[in-house]
């Protein structure tokens, strides 16, 4: 499984916490990845996303995602994007 980790407060030690639990899976450790372009497209091969923010429209085109998980508060601006790419799985009615 591929999961995104987009979040400033991982850092080193929580990356080795991460990299030992999950060991059969594929991290992607994104936060440090000042090209957005290089980080919108290690957000589209993941299964799992766990992020602080991401721009919501990135959903439209997330055809791998399973599960996003934000740190932040309040699921507002993404709801727009989320119908969308639920619509276009038919996991939305």
């Amino acid at each position: 499984m591929n999961i995104f980790i987009y979040s400033e407060d991982v850092h080193e030690k929580e990356k080795k916490i991460f990299n030992e639990a999950l060991k059969d899976d594929k991290l992607i450790f994104g936060w440090d990845l000042y090209d957005e372009t290089k980080a919108k497209a290690l957000f589209l091969q993941a299964d799992v996303v766990f992020s602080g923010s991401i721009p919501g429209e990135w959903l439209n085109e997330a055809d791998h995602l399973q599960w996003l998980q934000l740190e932040s508060v309040g699921f507002e601006p993404y709801q727009p994007f989320s119908k969308v790419a639920l619509k276009k799985r038919n996991l939305y009615h």
